[in-house]
C-alpha cells in the first residue's frame, strides 16, 4: 500500500495513552497488510468477532493497538533480495522498475 503511515497518537483516557491510526503521506514507504481479501487483494482487518473490516479504524481499540496488521514487512526483500533473483530469473523484466510511477 502506498501513501499511507501508522502512526501513534496520543488518545487521553485509553490503556495505553495512545492510539494506532492511519495516515495519508505521499513520501511514506509502501506498507503490506497482515491479511488480503481473496479476490480483491484489498487488507482487511477484524476483531474478536471475526468480522472483516475494510479499515483499521473500524476495529476494537484492544485489536487495533494490539496487533500488527500493517507493517514494511517486504521492504527488505525487495531492497536486497529482488534484485539478485531479478537478474538471475528475468534479467530484462524488473517489474518493480517497471511500476514505478
Amino acid at each position: 500500500m502506498i501513501g499511507i503511515r501508522q502512526i501513534k497518537k496520543e488518545a487521553k483516557g485509553s490503556s495505553n495513552g495512545w492510539d494506532k491510526v492511519v495516515v495519508r503521506d505521499a513520501s511514506a514507504p509502501p506498507m503490506w497488510a497482515r491479511f488480503y481479501e481473496i479476490g480483491t487483494n484489498r487488507p482487511i482487518f477484524c476483531s474478536r468477532d471475526g468480522v472483516p473490516r475494510k479499515t483499521l479504524a473500524e476495529i476494537s481499540y484492544e485489536r487495533r493497538n494490539g496487533y500488527s496488521w500493517l507493517g514494511y514487512y517486504g521492504q527488505d526483500l525487495l531492497a536486497k533480495d529482488y534484485s539478485l533473483w531479478q537478474q538471475k530469473w528475468v534479467p530484462k523484466d524488473n517489474v518493480l522498475r517497471n511500476s514505478a510511477p
